[in-house]
């Protein structure tokens, strides 16, 4: 899901649609609370209203009670080309609520 965002979002799809969809698509996959997903410039991590330069999506929820986190890069390339994912595992990094 998150590699499938960062792909839209490198291709100019609008960030606010892209993250919405990709929210919709967690809530079914069983995720219960999304902490954060954003859109952020790589490397400082401020937030980006669109991929217009390298940047990173960010995603923290929770999944039957543990926190999971991963990121993905996002390389706009004005339209073709593909996002260059950082990793595809999530971490666990607390405990159930």
């Amino acid at each position: 899901m998150l590699r499938s965002a960062a792909e839209a979002l490198t291709r100019g799809a609008p960030t606010k649609d892209v993250l919405d969809e990709a929210r919709s698509r967690l809530a079914v996959a069983g995720f219960t609370d999304v902490d954060y997903l954003d859109l952020c410039s790589d490397p400082d991590l401020t937030p980006m209203s669109a991929a217009t330069g390298p940047g990173r999506l960010l995603l923290a929820a929770w999944l039957d009670g543990v926190r999971l986190i991963d990121n993905v890069a996002v390389q706009p390339t004005g339209g073709t080309g593909t996002a260059r994912p950082l990793t595809n595992a999530c971490s666990s990094i607390s405990p159930s609520r």
